[in-house]
């Protein structure tokens, strides 16, 4: 069965909640939908292209939702695989039962919309997906008491991969930013317990050469892109861990470090640790100094050597503890186009924070890896970079 006729109008939608949806002819070109009136997400208000913030009632809630089902609906997509077709037909027995809250009725909504959004043609992800995730985290952090859901709800919502409730704890306004734009959130990292892989060490290390390193990755199960944990030195209180997560089909990138955003000046180390991903700095709070767009430049966040083996399974895998299928430290879509290849792009805050910006560079590497970086310090990329066989970027990045 087609994914997009598994659900008819009306079980889309909470009967007697939200109504039933009419499936209505496909809108002019000129026309946009109730939800394309969000241009910009940000501290977890939502806002129009004129930056006027949108006050999201009852009333526009339900227009916004139903609306983007409706266009959904127009489209082919492929079939759910097994797992999200049960997930999908939990949450319409539930939805066409009446015996839900609204709250609760808002938020599996939210999820059924993100999953049939998975399996969507392109334009329809690009255009939805992000405004979808932002809607639902508005929502959520509207009111403490929405997240005081039964844990059936709790696990048809992780079911439909739209958040893991049980590990990410109470979302900053940074990472609700960062997960709006489609970048996958990292869970917390610790040596052992979590969904983090450790990939190996690395002989080329670009920050700090000669120095110890290890390289763990993160694959989000349903968000196309990367986490990558950079823990170095030591490990002891001092030593650095900085994680960058990137989204594959929007671009944009989100930065920690292990330092408490209650005491930045401190840096935790981390063997033995767990670094709370709410508690860290991330790139609307670390320090002005620690500018983390001075290196991180080009069509990719990632500063990666393709010789170094470690590196390499990031790039091109195998990854040690496999992968979803989702993992790619490439990006493929964005905004920012210039050089004629997809960038990507920094989420700091809202406006962006002065400086922290993705500076278009010729020169270096600019056509297969990355552009020259601001900072003086910072290392050339070594020499596979500029060889014929690796400076295509199907080759540097292998098959996504």
């Amino acid at each position: 069965m087609n994914q997009l006729r598994f659900w008819s109008a009306c079980a889309l939608v909470s009967l007697g909640v939200f109504g039933c949806v009419s499936k209505s002819p496909e809108p002019p070109a000129s026309e946009t939908s109730p939800a394309e009136r969000i241009a910009f997400f940000g501290h977890g208000k939502l806002f129009d292209a004129a930056m006027n913030e949108i006050k999201l009632d009852d009333t526009l809630l339900k227009q916004m939702q139903d609306s983007m089902l409706v266009e959904i609906q127009q489209f082919k997509g492929q079939d759910p695989g097994s797992e999200d077709k049960a997930a999908l037909a939990q949450a319409q027995q539930l939805l066409t039962s009446q015996k839900l809250a609204d709250n609760e009725a808002v938020l599996l909504k939210s999820g059924v919309i993100h999953t049939l959004l998975k399996n969507a043609p392109r334009e329809l992800r690009d255009k939805y997906t992000w405004r979808n995730t932002a809607i639902f985290y508005h929502y959520w952090n509207g009111d403490l008491k929405l997240r005081v859901l039964p844990d059936y709800i709790l696990e048809i919502l992780r079911n439909l991969h739209l958040f893991d409730p049980a590990n990410q704890g109470t979302p900053t306004s940074y990472m609700n930013d960062c997960r709006a734009h489609s970048v996958p959130i990292p869970p917390d990292w610790a040596e052992t317990g979590t969904a983090w892989r450790k990939q190996g060490t690395l002989s080329t290390n670009l920050l700090s050469p000669g120095s110890y390193a290890e390289v763990w990755t993160y694959s989000d199960p349903a968000v196309r892109g990367a986490c990558i944990a950079l823990p170095r030195d030591s490990g002891a209180p001092g030593s650095l861990a900085g994680i960058i997560c990137q989204s594959a089909t929007t671009g944009h990138a989100c930065f920690w470090d292990n330092q408490l955003r209650s005491a930045p000046a401190n840096v935790l180390g981390w063997s033995g640790q767990r670094l709370v991903i709410a508690d860290l700095v991330d790139g609307a709070t670390m320090a002005d100094a620690k500018n983390c767009t001075g290196c991180h430049r080009g069509n990719n966040v990632y500063l990666l050597s393709p010789d170094d083996p470690t590196w390499a399974k990031a790039l091109r895998g195998p990854l040690v503890g496999g992968s979803t299928g989702t993992f790619t430290t490439r990006v493929e879509t964005s905004s920012d186009n210039r050089g004629m290849h997809p960038r990507y792009i920094p989420i700091t805050t809202l406006p962006d924070r002065p400086g922290w910006v993705n500076t278009f560079a010729t020169g270096g590497c600019a056509g297969a890896c990355h552009e020259p970086p601001v900072l003086p310090r910072a290392p050339s990329m070594p020499p596979a970079c500029a060889l014929p066989s690796t400076s295509d970027p199907a080759n540097c990045y292998g098959t996504p």
